[in-house]
């Protein structure tokens, strides 16, 4: 699906391959802009990088955050595998545990 949506953009004359987390910042401002909103209140949960993406790319403009489940930007958790193998890990740690 992503690659056809890519496809698909590419053949509109959008060019995404610069397209990242900073760019998806900077359009939650401008949307905020279009909205003539002067700040906003920011609400994410299930860790969402992009709150710490607009919070620290345009501080000034959110005046308020409720954050639950976050991840942070410079610690993410990209690969599902990679959390299941820590839990796989942690388990096999508890079978031998007293406690």
């Amino acid at each position: 699906m992503s690659r056809t949506a890519v496809e698909a953009f590419s053949r509109k004359g959008f060019d995404l391959r610069g397209y990242d987390i900073k760019e998806c910042a900077d359009d939650v401002n401008d949307l905020r802009k279009a909205l003539s909103y002067d700040q906003i209140t920011w609400w994410a949960r299930a860790s969402d990088p992009m709150s710490f993406a607009v919070m620290r790319r345009h501080p000034e403009i959110v005046a308020r955050a409720l954050l639950m489940g976050v991840e942070p930007l410079d610690f993410g958790y990209d690969m599902p595998s990679h959390v299941l193998a820590a839990v796989q890990r942690c388990g096999r740690s508890r079978k031998g545990s007293t406690t």
